[in-house]
């Protein structure tokens, strides 16, 4: 299945809430953008939220996620990522469908679960805004560390919920 699926305030998508009316989880591949399967597209406002369980306070975690400016817009848009104490802002300007960039921060939680919301900020046309995918946090540890979280493919941004 290709396109889109309009969510509204208080629906909500796998371990996805809607808080702020259009964001979409696009299906397929979203104008070649390179992200296959489920995403999400931001719109100007769009914002989703979910809780992240697993946390170890005090330890730094990093948080990574792939992104790109919906192909029909030009110039720039925005979006915000919080938890935590995180709260980033960045953009994507990318001039063709075929590129995405990935954003990586670093945070450290107070509590074993916090909220984490991704929010499209930009002024774009009202349809599109900030795609997003592959969401994946982890806990950073001495001489490495893995992602606390696995993919799981499910409606919306990948879901990465199980511990290792």
């Amino acid at each position: 299945m290709k396109g889109w699926i309009d969510y509204s305030a208080g629906q909500s998508f796998g371990p996805w809430s809607v808080t702020a009316p259009v964001s979409r989880d696009q299906a397929g591949s979203h104008f070649g953008l390179g992200f296959v399967g489920h995403h999400l597209d931001l719109d100007d406002d769009g914002q989703v939220t979910r809780t992240v369980t697993g946390l170890t306070p005090g330890r730094p975690h990093t948080i990574t996620l792939r992104y790109a400016r919906h192909f029909a817009l030009g110039g720039s848009v925005s979006a915000n990522v919080s938890i935590a104490g995180l709260d980033h802002t960045w953009s994507a300007s990318n001039t063709s469908a075929a590129e995405f960039g990935v954003l990586k921060q670093t945070f450290t939680p107070t509590e074993t679960s916090h909220t984490l919301t991704l929010r499209g900020v930009s002024s774009a046309s009202g349809c599109c805004g900030m795609v997003v995918d592959n969401v994946v946090i982890w806990q950073n540890a001495p001489g490495g560390g893995g992602p606390l979280t696995a993919p799981a493919r499910r409606a919306g941004p990948e879901d990465h919920s199980k511990h290792h």
